[in-house]
């Protein structure tokens, strides 16, 4: 047999960085570097949980390669990426995030071929997915990567922000972004729109944070409820406005009509040019569209005009966060409502 044309080192890469992957997700529910905040041996770690010695090596040396523990003497540690984002101490902990994330890309391509043949009533069950505990969970975690900073932090850089009264959070999850924002101008109160059994979980998540009197949880379907009129000095919509990119007109005109005069609008959500590698955007876009969505990203150029179509002005863009991936907008209500 001749040898082959080309070599198959491409693609076993990609399948050892698929058990790379697996290895992180099961290291992390197995509590592995909940334990190494301190130096401990592999025999140490394998005596605690009554695991094999060799096998236990050969996973923490695969952690270290990963860049995820160094060794020394002494045995393995935490480096400050696992310690950060992989215990369960941290506030910044992606345990859940990465498992919600592993159920989602399993749900896309376990239904791949009714997908590619345009037959979404495979993906009817989504809806009931965000009603799991884990996914609301792991898209909560998910938003702490820096997302919710980035935009609580340009929200309140806002002119008038201490001024506003009452916002919106448009399918907010468990309301983290209501709840950091709660935090920032203390006479502002959240109106929190989400499916009905996580709005039920972020209310509770506002008790638990002590911020409940501050916070009224709201169960409906952003996709087709109707919206009040002059309810909101600020109306957020953060990482849902690529979900409406088929219908910009329709989704911005309701928004607008929704906030008083003077309000803003603001969006925060993944930028099409994000400083990413190219097979990270490609995965992202990938996913996003076998889901039947547009997009998982809109551009400057997409939605300014939009915005100042309906009658949106103050138009204010800023690119943020770890490769500029976060694309934020925010456009103001005139004063009086004129287009």
């Amino acid at each position: 047999m001749d040898m082959p044309p080309v070599s198959f080192r491409p693609l076993e890469e990609m399948l050892m960085t698929e058990v790379a992957a697996h290895a992180v997700r099961y290291g992390v529910r197995l509590g592995v570097f909940d334990v190494l905040d301190d130096w401990a041996s592999a025999e140490e770690v394998a005596e605690r949980s009554d695991w094999r010695a060799d096998g236990t090596e050969a996973l923490l040396e695969l952690f270290r390669v990963c860049g995820l523990l160094e060794a020394g003497p002494r045995g393995y540690r935490n480096t400050p990426l696992a310690r950060t984002w992989l215990t369960r101490t941290s506030p910044f902990f992606q345990g859940d995030y990465l498992d919600y994330h592993a159920d989602f890309c399993g749900m896309i391509f376990s239904s791949l071929p009714e997908l590619l043949a345009g037959d979404l009533r495979c993906w009817e069950g989504a809806d009931a997915d965000w009603n799991n505990p884990r996914t609301m969970l792991g898209t909560a975690q998910c938003a702490r990567q820096g997302f919710l900073q980035e935009t609580a932090d340009f929200i309140a850089g806002l002119p008038d922000f201490q001024h506003l009264r009452r916002m919106c959070d448009l399918g907010g999850g468990l309301g983290e972004y209501s709840l950091e924002l709660l935090r920032k101008n203390a006479e502002l109160h959240a109106d929190m729109v989400d499916l009905p059994a996580v709005a039920e979980q972020a209310r509770v998540n506002a008790e638990k944070n002590g911020l409940g009197a501050r916070f009224t949880a709201i169960g409906a379907d952003a996709r087709n409820m109707d919206f009040p009129a002059e309810r909101w000095d600020l109306l957020l919509t953060a990482h849902v406005l690529y979900a409406f990119a088929g219908n910009l007109p329709g989704i911005l005109g309701a928004i607008h009509s929704a906030l008083r005069p003077g309000g803003w609008f603001v969006a925060a959500h993944l930028h099409p040019l994000a400083e990413l590698p190219e097979r990270v955007l490609a995965a992202m876009a990938c996913i996003t569209r076998l889901a039947g969505f547009p997009a998982h990203a809109l551009s400057r150029e997409e939605l300014v005009p939009a915005l100042e179509q309906i009658g949106f002005r103050d138009i204010r863009v800023e690119l943020r966060g770890d490769g500029r991936r976060t694309l934020l907008v925010a456009a103001r209500k005139q004063q009086g409502g004129a287009a």
